[in-house]
Order: C-alpha cells, then sequence, then structure tokens
C-alpha cells in the first residue's frame, strides 16, 4: 500500500511541475474571418512564426511587438514578407476537414501575449521564462518531408 502512494505522489508532482501554463480562448468563428483578415492586414505590428514551410502549415503565431511579453514557437520559423502571411493563413483556412480555429493566448495571470491559428490541434502553452510562453512543435496533417 505504501509503495502505490509513494507513486501516486511521484506522478502527482510530475505533472504539477510540467503543467501547462497559458490559457487558449477560441475566437467565435463568426469573428474569426475578420480577425484573421486584421492581422494578415497588420502583420507588421506583429512577430509572425510558422510552424514550417507556408505552403505546407498548419500553425501562425502573431505575437504582438507592442508589449514586453513574447510568444513564441518550439521549432517555428518566423514569417519575413505579408505574401507569406497570406499565404500560410490561406493555406490552414483551406484544411475545412481540420477544422482550423484561432485562438487568443493569454497566462496564468490572464496576460494576453498573441495569438495562434491552428488546423487539428489545440496547442497547450508552456512557459519559457518570466515573459515568454512557447507553442510546442505541430505539423501540418498533410505534411510530407
Amino acid at each position: 500500500m505504501r509503495k502505490i502512494s509513494l507513486v501516486l505522489t511521484l506522478i502527482l508532482l510530475g505533472c504539477a511541475f510540467t503543467a501547462p501554463v497559458g490559457r487558449l480562448e477560441t475566437v467565435p468563428r463568426t469573428e474569426q474571418k475578420g480577425r484573421l483578415d486584421n492581422l494578415m492586414r497588420n502583420w507588421q505590428d506583429y512577430d509572425v512564426y510558422s510552424d514550417g514551410p507556408v505552403e505546407k502549415t498548419a500553425g501562425v503565431i502573431f505575437d504582438p511587438k507592442d508589449d514586453e511579453r513574447n510568444l513564441v514557437g518550439f521549432q517555428w520559423v518566423k514569417v519575413q514578407s505579408k505574401r507569406n502571411v497570406e499565404s500560410a493563413v490561406n493555406w490552414i483556412t483551406s484544411f475545412v476537414a481540420y477544422n482550423p480555429k484561432l485562438y487568443k493566448v493569454f497566462d496564468e495571470q490572464g496576460k494576453f501575449y498573441g495569438y495562434v491559428f491552428v488546423a487539428d490541434y489545440r496547442p497547450i502553452p508552456t512557459r519559457l521564462d518570466e515573459r515568454t510562453l512557447m507553442i510546442p512543435k505541430n505539423e501540418s496533417p498533410l505534411y510530407l518531408p
């Protein structure tokens, strides 16, 4: 009995120390297109990241530049042009069967960190440091290396 209690305690402690710290809020479907259009139009106000090549991506991060907080992705690449931002968003939007969603990302205190637009995936942000949240690695459902 003591061994079972010890094992359960260790499991719970392990889960407590690796718990995600971010919170996602889904942008309502009725607002999603307008918000995405606004993000693409104002892309230079954000650091934009893609989970891979923009023509095969299934995830885009929009991290506002005008705050002291950072929203990054593990092994995601920075998108450097309006054309590539539009390509990435349009590619994800085309994954209709994978129900693409736009999320607002907040930390554990409710501070806004940015947006993530993904298909077939609900990212769980984790904390890198006091000012940075990270979205884990993601791959397109149609990605072919």
